[in-house]
Formats: structure tokens, sequence, C-alpha cells
């Protein structure tokens, strides 16, 4: 799904340069299972290039901006939860395990 997410984000993104760069990582790092990334800062940090500072600028703004819903982990060493929130075709709702197998079962 990650693909497909960057696929998506790509399409119908509305941020632009540094934002959307930051956007795409975290969608590479969404797990088509829950449909959240949890890539830690000093991640986003190696694979953008960004300084710190201006990765957490980046992603408060696209919360703002009703691009990414943002779970903060709660501490040092808990990663933050990223959903990415970009409308378009794509469903952004994740798919979980429970339902999967629940699914499963009432066709046995």
């Amino acid at each position: 799904m990650s693909m497909e997410m960057v696929a998506h984000v790509r399409q119908y993104s509305k941020s632009t340069r540094s934002a959307r760069l930051l956007l795409l990582v975290i969608a590479s790092h969404v797990s088509p299972t829950t449909g959240l990334a949890w890539p830690s800062i000093a991640t986003l940090v190696e694979e953008t290039g960004y300084t710190e500072r201006h990765v957490c600028r980046l992603l408060k703004s696209l919360e703002r901006g009703g691009e990414l819903r943002i779970e903060h982990g709660g501490g040092r060493g808990r990663s933050n939860r990223y959903r990415v929130m970009v409308p378009g075709e794509f469903s952004t709702a994740p798919v979980t395990r429970r339902k999967t197998l629940t699914s499963m079962r009432s066709k046995l």
C-alpha cells in the first residue's frame, strides 16, 4: 500500500516543495494493514536531508493543512504515528487485521 499511497500523494496533494517531499517520505512508510506510518523524526531527517527543526515545522504545516494527522508518541523513544489524509479517489481508512480475520471466518 505504501507505493499506492505515494502515487496518491503525488496525484492529489496540494502541498508543495519541502512539505510535499516530507509527505511522500511518510507515505512510503505507510503500513498496508493499518494505514499508519510511524517513522521516527531521525528517520524523516535522514530520508529528507532536512534539519530536525525544519521537519518539525513541516509536520505542523501538513497537519494544519489537513493532509496529515499526527498521533503523538508521548515521549522519548516512542515514535509518532502518521495518517496521510490527502483527499482524492483513494480510501485512507485503515484496514485492520480484526476485520480481515472476521471476514475470513464468516466465509468458512
